[in-house]
């Protein structure tokens, strides 16, 4: 159980990757207020979490409708997360990066959905990975418990490092967050390699 409750952390961490949102949200928050920062941050995490919160309830009634096995689910899983560990590691940005995002668009869209909440918080690696999670804790209450409060635990900490962003990119630098980021991308593909290797293990009886 403990080890679960480990892989679920370690892996909504790394698709999460509170530590490479930082200079996202820096970039894009560059001309707010500190309260407003605080606010878009705020925000940005509760509408992220709802979503995740949402997906990992009936994430599972979807492909149980559309008939997608479990091993499918993981192969396919696998491979998307093995695309976001690649993106990682050549230093691209999953998604939205502040190149994407001119300035019109900032002052026009409320960044506290797009691009933060989806898809940077809540984008196709988180979702994929919590159906993955749920699918390993099936119906047992208490692992279901747990991992609500390991998604809770990881909004608290990226709505931390999104309110503290200027003062953690300061102490990075581009170096360091740059190196925080490809070494959770080689973690990430090594879990992703895993997740093909289990489904393709359980289709195949090998």
């Amino acid at each position: 159980m403990y080890q679960l409750f480990v892989e679920a952390f370690v892996t909504l961490f790394i698709v999460i990757d509170p530590i490479g949102l930082i200079p996202i949200f820096v970039g894009l928050t560059s001309n707010y207020t500190i309260q407003k920062k605080k606010s878009v941050a705020l925000k940005s995490c509760i509408i992220g979490f709802s979503v995740m919160l949402v997906f990992s309830f009936v994430g599972n009634f979807i492909l149980n409708n559309l008939k997608i096995s479990e091993e499918a689910f993981k192969i396919a899983g696998g491979i998307l997360l093995f695309i976001i560990a690649i993106d990682m590691v050549i230093s691209q940005q999953f998604g939205t990066n502040t190149n994407k995002v001119n300035d019109k668009s900032v002052e026009e869209v409320d960044i506290s959905v797009y691009p933060i909440a989806i898809p940077l918080i809540a984008g196709p690696g988180t979702l994929t990975s919590i159906l993955i999670i749920k699918q390993n804790f099936q119906e047992n209450l208490i692992l279901n418990i747990g991992f609500l409060i390991i998604m809770i635990i990881m909004i608290v900490i990226t709505y931390a490092c999104l309110v503290l962003s200027k003062h953690i990119s300061d102490k990075l630098g581009n170096t360091g967050t740059n190196i925080v980021t490809r070494i959770f991308g080689l973690i990430l593909s090594s879990l992703s390699i895993q997740l093909i290797l289990d489904g393709i293990h359980k289709s195949f009886n090998i």
